[in-house]
């Protein structure tokens, strides 16, 4: 009871002798200051290994600040960093952590328009279907996929899963719909 008393005596003390914040923007953070702030919650990065391509992103922003295109071969993911609010539900639910808010957080520019806002973007590759020739999804996210699949898979049925997994992926789903059956990968397909 004592030890925790005086810890708690000794706290009082140091807090009132030090300040709990600094003075910013007249004084900068010293880099031990910056490191007391374990995440980051400035500009966003892509980590070009790790991020699939998923969506999951778009999905979660509040704001709006994170959209995606798609083109015939890429899917490109912009954060608009004028929109962001920093609040890092894209680094949270991303099932890969391919997504990092940084601590770079002095992004404000004096004047300009809107279109010149700084964006940080990035590009996956997508699939093409054997059947059709129209885009599918992002190749990193079909390879993740497949491992995710393949691992919660009893290991008697795991082979011919994963075998029949690789035919199937390799169709959109409106192709794998009407082949299914030539192809003998039936979503219902018992294992």
């Amino acid at each position: 009871m004592r030890s925790g008393l005086a810890r708690l005596t000794k706290e009082l003390i140091l807090s009132t002798l030090r300040p709990a914040t600094i003075d910013y923007p007249a004084r900068k953070p010293s880099p031990r200051e910056q490191a007391l702030v374990e995440e980051g919650r400035g500009k966003h990065k892509f980590d070009d290994e790790k991020c699939v391509g998923c969506g999951g992103c778009v999905a979660i922003c509040s704001s709006g600040a994170i959209t995606e295109s798609v083109s015939q071969s890429e899917k490109v993911l912009k954060v608009e960093l004028a929109r962001c609010i920093f609040c890092g539900r894209c680094r949270d639910i991303c099932p890969e952590k391919g997504i990092e808010l940084t601590h770079e957080f002095e992004l404000s520019r004096m004047g300009g328009k809107a279109e010149d806002a700084e964006r940080v973007e990035h590009a996956v590759s997508l699939g093409i279907c054997e059947g059709c020739g129209r885009a599918t999804f992002p190749i990193k996210q079909i390879d993740a996929a497949k491992k995710r699949i393949g691992e919660k898979i009893e290991p008697s049925n795991r082979e011919t899963a994963i075998k029949d997994m690789e035919i199937y992926m390799r169709y959109c789903p409106d192709c794998r719909r009407a082949r299914s059956y030539l192809l003998g990968t039936h979503p219902r397909k018992s294992y």
